[in-house]
């Protein structure tokens, strides 16, 4: 049975906000095959369970399509919200939406206790363009913190105008790939209920077809924004 491999980075000329989204999502793609063919060739030989040297890798090669699904999706955020806010009605929506939240002290939609956020429109209304300035907020507070979990992916790509349906669809894959790859960034990979090694055991096949999960999704994810882009 063929061993499954790292998939390669999309054949495709970006627009021009989604180039150094694209370039980024190449050097991913390109990194995790790396990973791939380095811990083929030192298993070359080998039989048995991987050392924890050699899982060493393959977590590396998770962490790092992860890592390119997060900075692909905030590079995104910076160098394409502006043109999207302006041709997606979808998108413009969610702007106003979050205005709304960021003016307001309390729930917007109750009928009591709301008052103003007057620090937020009083640092709006100061800057030349307040249309930019509000959209700046906004892609501030979607990429200033990492990514780590579906829900957070999915309200940027909200905020982006994206067609969502499909990409929700993967949300198993895609939770599963972020649970190990927090697990490992943040936690060692510690295991000490496991009998023999005190960390996750990572087995090749799983570790190639979550990273492909992820770096799929990415592609699909910058494919959705092109599509919103050229309309």
């Amino acid at each position: 049975m063929a061993k499954s491999e790292v998939r390669s980075k999309p054949k495709h000329i970006y627009s021009n906000e989604c180039e150094k989204p694209g370039l980024i999502l190449g050097y991913a793609h390109e990194t995790c095959q790396t990973f791939q063919e380095v811990f083929d060739v030192m298993r070359e030989d080998r039989r048995g369970a991987p050392t924890d040297e050699e899982q060493d890798i393959l977590r590396a090669m998770l962490v790092i399509a992860c890592a390119g699904l997060d900075q692909t999706l905030k590079q995104l955020i910076r160098d394409a919200l502006p043109a999207i806010v302006a041709r997606n009605d979808t998108a413009a929506q969610e702007l106003r939406k979050y205005l709304v939240r960021k003016a307001s002290r309390g729930d917007p939609e109750a009928d009591e206790g709301l008052s103003v956020n007057i620090g937020f429109v009083a640092d709006i209304l100061l800057q030349a363009n307040t249309r930019d300035a509000c959209i700046d907020a906004l892609a501030q507070d979607l990429a200033g913190h990492s990514l780590q979990s579906f829900d957070e992916v999915m309200r940027a790509a909200k905020h982006l105008g994206l067609e969502t349906g499909e990409l929700v669809a993967k949300k198993p894959d895609i939770s599963k790939a972020l649970k190990a790859r927090n697990q490992i960034i943040h936690e060692m990979d510690i295991d000490f209920g496991a009998p023999k090694r005190n960390r996750f055991q990572r087995k090749r096949e799983d570790m190639v077809n979550m990273t492909n999960a992820v770096l799929s999704f990415t592609d699909a994810l910058l494919a959705k924004a092109e599509e919103v882009l050229r309309c």
